[in-house]
């Protein structure tokens, strides 16, 4: 909204030109955020004073404070502070309003979830099939809203890959399919559908998963947000898409000022969030911001580098899967089911292990910090 602004600097103030540009607009929305987070944390804390969550193992949610006292569904906070900061500082374009999208419709989902858990005092929400049909139906629609324009459906369908300075599959072989007849469009466009869906949904299970101790979620979703908020400016500026040799896509870099919304967000939620913690994220933060980067990565065409950005949203999904099918095939075969790790996800392994939470939690900070540190570097190695 602020954007447009800057047609009227002749004819009333000549400055207003700063609104034309990215950085001044990604520092603005930085300014929102926290200002609507200023606003709005105290009236939370009284709103949320009685929505308690229960959870499936107090002992490993650490001892420091009074584990029935601390509200959950802190996550509204960075819900809020990001919609507004985007709507006001981002300039409208089909890339915004599908991250947007998936980003409000996976925190209502997780929003859902957490508000059946406080009113039934119950640690399951709403049924795993209503959680997938809720997230899946969220990504679909941001991918349907990107398959509406002509740019965002080719740029959508490119496949990049780490170290290769061309794309795996690029425009021109997207074209070529679309021009033809409706059929391998259709395929083309359900195997992008797929993609978007697996990478999203994913994303936005795994930062769920790894919501389990002070901290852990946000402080590694921060750095994974800044570095793919400064991935989509790189691929919407030409001179540094050209530089980088990735791919270029226009208006690409208006995502950038929602990383940098959701980033600032998710520090002041943080603030309340680190040991011991004042409230909980709950799923209507995890759920949204894990679908979000997912959407951000894709569109930016970087999607591969999640994996290593990621690495310990990484680590505590396949835990969990690793644990599952684990117990399952040793049960099938001896009748006795066996667990791989002490406990799943892989943070409560080491709990159970006698790390204390406190050290868990900064390492994989450190962890997540390198990880996204060479990530980005690598995107020169092409």
């Amino acid at each position: 909204m602020l954007y447009y602004l800057h047609k009227f600097r002749f004819d009333v103030w000549g400055p207003l030109r700063l609104f034309e540009y990215q950085s001044t607009r990604a520092a603005l929305a930085a300014l929102i955020a926290f200002a609507v987070v200023a606003l709005m944390v105290r009236p939370l804390f009284y709103c949320l004073r009685s929505k308690i969550q229960p959870q499936r193992d107090d002992a490993l949610m650490g001892k420091s404070v009074n584990r029935e006292k601390v509200p959950t569904m802190g996550g509204i906070l960075i819900f809020a502070s990001t919609i507004i900061a985007t709507l006001l500082a981002a300039r409208p374009n089909v890339y915004v309003y599908s991250t947007l999208t998936v980003f409000i419709g996976m925190s209502l989902v997780g929003l859902f979830d957490d508000l059946k858990k406080v009113r039934e005092q119950k640690s399951d929400g709403i049924s795993e099939k209503a959680k997938w049909l809720g997230l899946t139906l969220s990504a679909l629609a941001g991918f349907s809203i990107l398959m509406l324009s002509d740019t965002a459906r080719h740029n959508i369908c490119e496949l990049w890959i780490p170290f290769w300075s061309s794309p795996l599959f690029g425009p021109e072989a997207s074209s070529a399919i679309f021009a033809t007849d409706a059929v391998p469009a259709l395929l083309l466009c359900l195997l992008a559908a797929g993609f978007y869906w697996f990478v999203t949904v994913g994303c936005s299970n795994a930062v769920n998963l790894t919501d389990g101790l002070d901290g852990l979620a946000a402080g590694c979703a921060l750095p994974n947000i800044l570095s793919f908020g400064l991935v989509a400016y790189f691929s919407g500026n030409f001179i540094w898409s050209n530089y980088f040799s990735i791919n270029s896509v226009p208006g690409c870099g208006e995502l950038a000022i929602f990383c940098v919304a959701l980033a600032t967000g998710v520090m002041a939620f943080l603030w309340y969030n680190g040991e011991p913690a004042e409230i909980y994220m709950g799923d209507v933060g995890a759920l949204g911001i894990g679908g979000s980067i997912g959407a951000v990565a894709v569109v930016s065409g970087q999607p591969f580098l999640l994996a290593g950005t990621g690495l310990i949203f990484v680590a505590e999904a396949g835990s969990v899967i690793l644990q599952r099918q684990y117990f399952k095939h040793t049960k099938a075969r001896t009748g006795e089911g066996k667990r791989l790790f002490k406990r799943a996800p892989i943070h409560h392994h080491y709990q159970e292990k006698g790390f204390r939470n406190s050290k868990i939690v900064l390492r994989m900070w450190m962890i997540t910090a390198v990880c996204c540190i060479v990530a980005l570097l690598t995107l020169k190695l092409r």
